[in-house]
């Protein structure tokens, strides 16, 4: 068939091949991408409907509960109280109930006068009448006794413990505070601790024990810490924590009006107090407590100076109000009266709330992710990248969206697209391998020709060379047959020509021979590499010097070698040949430098020159056979690109390697490593 073809076409042949391999795996891999694409899509679309039915079975859930409560709680707004306190029982995400009444119309001397909307729950808490309970004569008694110098301590601590031990509590508190905190002051934790006892309140008071009891709650919380200060200055640490953890706890289970009275002693005294003393993990979790308590505050505040002055709040009718920008945000959905005993707002926590969306999805809930207008997540995982697919909350947390990430789109289109990718791997590879194979063909045909002609022109070379003397020695054969040498000089110096040329003859051949002889070593020795090179100087200075070739040779003393004697002499000597072959007729000094050093755990031997050199495109290939580097007055020198062939034979059968660089003045350096023998 090879005849039936011209050449050009079958050396076309392999890239037409290679083609229609590339279109063939090109249009497969187009289409496959192609329905991997339309599964992408028909994915997203997919999970965009079923988040939207999630989500708005979800939120008609919500707003059925949520629609309950309102009604349930406005129409008996005398049971809020009890109301919050089953309903943040059921849902965790519950936070607070508030209630208002209705604007009122009264008559005020005899107008009618209409009175804003106010709250019935959470009520305000009573404030401590400081001013009032500073007149009372015990009190005002001991603060007099304070301002006396000398000062007499005792006669102070007396007068405000003795003197108001018959009065109502409110005063004897804040006497037994006083006191304590005078004591505190003048380095007597005991005696403190005395005095906060001697208050009748026991030593873990509740915020709501004290309000039943008249008690304003800022004034409980300083006795607190009062008492907290005395036991950390007697160093009963442990019992100080309980006070602190008991008291930060009471404090952030309050309502709000309770809480904007005493959160700030919270942050400013409590929380400080407790980081000295090393509870880390209670300190965590009031620090928690801190933020809901303020968004439960920010509501409240909301509501009170927006939502019950409004005006129009009847008819915007129920709706969620968010803030979700501050540093304390809330959520709030908020039931205007419409004709029932009072408006209803009911604060939400937003992390709990999307924590029971997540819990509630199941089968997805690893795949949600839940972020705000700004693109923070607020529930789910982080997301590695965007979302492939997001819809919002339509009816209640229309601030929030859910999106489903990309990795479950992709698990979601693998399981679709089935043996797809395996298809499509196979194609691939088969036009890998094709191409491969077909680039493989392509070098190696290249190669083969290259071979090709590289032995017709060493043919060439040796033929000539062969005839050369062949011929000379024929001529004088014959003139010695036919009696041209008539005196036994003459005769004798033919014989020697004839046997000059005859040994030229011999080296090529054996020059030639020398290609096909098997360069492993069967019989390693351990031999000293100084010695093999040291006989190539001896066996090549004289030659060198005839030609006015000048050889430095430095050798070092060098690790013992594996190998062969001669085999080394040989790969030296032909290093030097190549040398002495490849100077510049030109150059007034040629040289040539012999090294012999360790490197290591290696040999190295090194032959530099600064003859003609070798250009750095073909440093790699003049190591193979039948390479020889052409051009201007290189072809004198003879050779038939056998010896580097033979170098390399002879460095990779001791385990070594050689390479080709810039030598002297654009000359070679030849460099041979050989493993030691150590």
């Amino acid at each position: 068939m090879r005849a039936l073809l011209p050449t050009s076409l079958w050396r076309i042949l392999p890239w037409v091949q290679s083609l229609a391999l590339v279109l063939l795996a090109g249009t497969t891999l187009v289409a496959i991408l192609h329905q991997r694409l339309q599964l992408r899509a028909d994915a997203i679309a997919e999970y965009e409907e079923s988040l939207q039915q999630r989500v708005s079975l979800w939120e008609g859930a919500l707003m059925e509960r949520l629609d309950a409560w309102v009604d349930l709680v406005g129409g008996d707004p005398e049971h809020a109280p009890l109301y919050q306190v089953q309903l943040r029982q059921r849902e965790p995400w519950l936070d607070s109930l508030y209630l208002w009444d209705n604007p009122r119309t009264v008559m005020v001397r005899g107008r009618p006068r209409t009175l804003p909307a106010h709250f019935l729950f959470p009520s305000a808490v009573p404030e401590e009448p400081t001013r009032q309970l500073d007149h009372q004569p015990c009190l005002a008694r001991a603060q007099f006794l304070g301002l006396a110098s000398p000062f007499d301590r005792e006669a102070v601590v007396d007068a405000y413990l003795m003197g108001c031990a018959e009065e109502p509590l409110p005063v004897r508190l804040k006497a037994a505070d006083d006191a304590a905190q005078l004591l505190l002051g003048e380095g007597q934790p005991g005696e403190a601790l005395a005095a906060l006892d001697g208050a009748g309140l026991g030593p873990h008071p509740a915020l709501q024990t004290a309000a039943n009891l008249g008690l304003a709650p800022e004034r409980l919380v300083f006795h607190q810490l009062l008492r907290a200060r005395a036991l950390l200055a007697l160093q009963l640490d442990k019992d100080a924590v309980e006070v602190l953890a008991r008291l930060g706890g009471d404090i952030s289970a309050q309502d709000a009006p309770t809480l904007a009275a005493v959160l700030p002693r919270m942050e400013t005294e409590l929380l400080p107090a407790l980081r000295k003393t090393g509870e880390l993990e209670a300190v965590a979790f009031l620090d928690h407590e801190v933020q809901s308590a303020k968004r439960r505050i920010r509501a409240w505040r909301e509501i009170d100076e927006r939502v019950l002055p409004s005006p129009a709040l009847a008819s915007e009718g129920r709706r969620f109000i968010f803030d979700q920008y501050s540093s304390t945000p809330f959520l709030l959905y908020v039931a205007p009266p419409e004709g029932q005993a009072a408006g209803v707002a009911l604060q939400l926590d937003q992390s709990m709330l999307v924590a029971h969306f997540l819990a509630s999805q199941r089968r997805l809930q690893e795949d949600i992710v839940v972020q705000d207008r700004s693109g923070r997540v607020v529930g789910g995982a982080a997301p590695d990248g965007p979302l492939a697919v997001q819809v919002g909350f339509g009816r209640s947390l229309s601030h929030l969206t859910v999106g489903i990430t990309e990795a479950a789109v992709e698990e979601r289109v693998a399981q679709a697209s089935g043996g797809q990718v395996g298809v499509m791997v196979v194609v691939l590879l088969a036009a890998v391998l094709g191409l491969a194979a077909t680039s493989s063909q392509v070098r190696n045909g290249r190669r083969q020709r290259e071979l090709l002609l590289r032995q017709q022109e060493f043919a060439t070379r040796v033929t000539h060379e062969l005839k050369t003397p062949l011929a000379g020695i024929r001529v004088m054969a014959e003139n010695i047959e036919l009696g041209a040498y008539e005196t036994p000089e003459a005769l004798g110096a033919a014989a020697r020509r004839v046997i000059e040329e005859a040994d030229r003859l011999t080296g090529r051949v054996e020059e030639i021979l020398s290609v096909t002889r098997d360069r492993r070593i069967p019989a390693p020795e351990l031999l000293d590499p100084e010695e093999p090179v040291m006989e190539a100087v001896e066996h090549w200075a004289p030659r060198l010097d005839q030609a006015g070739v000048r050889l430095h040779a430095d050798l070092d003393v060098a690790p013992q070698v594996m190998g062969d004697a001669a085999s080394l002499r040989d790969a030296v000597g032909c290093l030097l040949d190549n040398a002495l072959k490849y100077r510049r007729e030109e150059h007034e000094a040629p040289q040539v430098w012999l090294s012999l050093r360790e490197d290591g755990s290696d040999v190295v031997i090194e032959v530099a020159d600064n003859g003609l050199g070798v250009p750095e495109t073909m440093r790699a290939s003049i190591f193979e056979r039948f390479v020889r580097v052409e051009g201007d007055h290189r072809g004198k020198a003879g050779g038939h690109g056998l010896g580097l062939a033979q170098v390399r034979a002879i460095a990779e059968a001791h385990g070594g390697r050689v390479r080709c660089e810039e030598g002297v003045e654009g000359g070679a350096r030849f460099v041979m490593r050989l493993p030691g023998a150590g």
